[in-house]
């Protein structure tokens, strides 16, 4: 199963986020899903 984790962001929470999403990707099981980290910068780029 694929998994989309999606943080960053133009909030000023960005910082935040990018921690929460992080933690919850390293804590996901990587034997049951296909991580999809999306990270999305200050800017809306799309990384």
């Amino acid at each position: 199963m694929k998994l989309a984790v999606i943080f960053g962001g133009m909030s000023t929470e960005h910082d935040v986020s990018v921690v929460s999403g992080t933690s919850v990707i390293k804590r996901l099981n990587k034997g049951k899903y296909e991580i999809l980290p999306i990270y999305i910068d200050k800017k809306r780029n799309m990384v």
